[in-house]
């Protein structure tokens, strides 16, 4: 049994563990959610000067799994534009926003709201706060907006009034001062293009799908990431990541979901840096997945402890996460889909 007392928890130790978190690797799949974000920000000035009747402003729908890494790739293009401060204002050219589990509508448009300006009145109807969003929007040059964990506010509506979020999404486009990328699990497809015409209005739903190891380009692209990671780690030697066998534990494990696949080596990389490990090991990982065994879950066979290894089906991993949040984080490292080296068994 591991003695934690003994681990290595210095700053500098600390910080050479923290540098995977600032891992992005420019996957085919991260390459396109990213190049549709550009398509639909760059738009934007010409649906502000069209004067046709009728107008609106663009809405794309980007949906996967949880850690399939739509996040990811969306809070990449949002890293790239801060805010600026400006003499008279704050200019805000992208904003992402993420709903909240058992957000009302009145209280989202109060985050949107309080995203821009940090001091103010939130209070009054839902239909006032999302008002003065709309003039601060304008403002400070909001382009667009990304919001994310969208399946969220379909979650909102009620018998009631079955189209209440859609209507709101709608009155935001009508506006034509910005574009609205919206991020959320596949049910979010079914909520928005059953009661918003999203196809039409901003060219459709763009799906995240995860990963099939039965598909040679998906393989190679799997082994691909694990390598970059690898790199990433910056141990003594690599750990053998992208190995075919290794890879396919991988995969096992995470179902093609890339998500799983870093929620696991940043938990091993910890270790091995705390514990003055040259790489991560293949015992190592055995044990830090073990931890994320789920409880009842009496047959589930560890697949980096597994003798024999047949992949999965995609996006039916080994073990079940909530990834909500999860890969929200600052993105500096990026490396470019390639011919992967052999690595080590």
């Amino acid at each position: 049994m591991d003695d934690f007392f003994t681990y290595d928890l210095s700053p500098e130790t600390l910080a050479k563990a923290a540098e995977l978190r600032d891992c992005f690797v420019q996957t085919p799949q991260m390459n396109k959610i990213v190049q549709a974000t550009r398509m639909l920000h760059a738009t934007v000035p010409a649906i502000r000067k069209s004067v046709r009747p009728g107008g609106h402003a663009d809405c794309k729908l980007v949906v996967g799994l949880p850690g399939s890494g739509k996040t990811t790739a969306v809070r990449y293009y949002a890293d790239r534009y801060p805010p600026i401060e400006e003499e008279e204002r704050t200019r805000h050219r992208v904003l992402y926003v993420q709903v909240p589990p058992e957000a009302t509508l009145r209280a989202f448009a109060q985050t949107l709201y309080f995203a821009i300006m940090k001091h103010g009145s939130g209070n009054g109807a839902q239909a006032a706060i999302t008002s003065r969003f709309v003039d601060l929007a304008e403002k400070t040059d909001l382009e667009l907006l990304i919001i994310d964990e969208a399946h969220n506010l379909g979650r909102l509506d009620d018998r009631r009034n079955p189209d209440a979020t859609a209507n709101w999404v709608r009155g935001l486009l009508d506006a034509k001062l910005f574009n609205i990328l919206l991020v959320g699990l596949p049910e979010a497809a079914r909520i928005f293009t059953r009661k918003l015409d999203l196809v039409r209005r901003g060219g459709g739903v763009i799906p995240m799908e995860p990963y099939d190891w039965n598909k040679e380009s998906d393989r190679r692209v799997f082994r691909m990431f694990l390598h970059k990671f690898d790199q990433a780690m910056g141990h003594a030697e690599l750990s053998g990541l992208s190995d075919e066998r290794m890879a396919l534990r991988f995969y096992n494990f995470s179902g093609g979901l890339i998500g799983l696949v870093v929620r696991i080596l940043e938990t091993a990389n910890d270790i091995a840096w705390a514990t003055g490990m040259e790489k991560v090991t293949l015992d190592l990982l055995a044990r830090t997945a073990d931890g994320y065994r789920q409880a009842g879950q009496t047959t589930w066979v560890n697949p980096f402890r597994a003798r024999t290894l047949e992949p999965t089906q995609p996006g039916v991993a080994s073990v079940s996460l909530d990834l909500a949040y999860d890969d929200a984080r600052p993105t500096r490292f990026r490396g470019n889909a390639g011919r992967v080296p052999r690595a080590a068994a």
